[in-house]
């Protein structure tokens, strides 16, 4: 018998607070300066005449936004790192 969705919605686990969270790319830096100089009543036609606009982007004009993506998955790949060195250096510890 197929379960209810009430059912289904309680199985889902909990997302954990300590988890990273991904990088941004590029095109969310975008996103993020651009927002507020377009005046739309809709969310979802702000977000088509942002996609038109970024299409529309020279090669140029996304390099300072690929510069701010770049240094972000930068810090996260170094954090990840850190992290996973002190997860070995416990599980060592443990093991011994």
């Amino acid at each position: 018998m197929p379960q209810k969705k009430d059912e289904r919605m309680k199985v889902k686990k909990k997302k954990s607070a300590k988890k990273m969270k991904k990088p941004k790319n590029c095109y969310f830096y975008f996103l993020k300066t651009m927002r507020g100089t377009i005046l739309c009543d809709n969310i979802v036609e702000s977000s088509k005449v942002l996609g038109k606009m970024w299409k529309e982007l020279s090669e140029e004009d996304k390099i300072p936004y690929k510069k701010l993506a770049d240094e972000e998955l930068e810090n996260y790949l170094k954090k990840k790192n850190e992290i996973e060195k002190k997860k070995k250096k416990k599980k060592k510890k443990k093991t011994t």
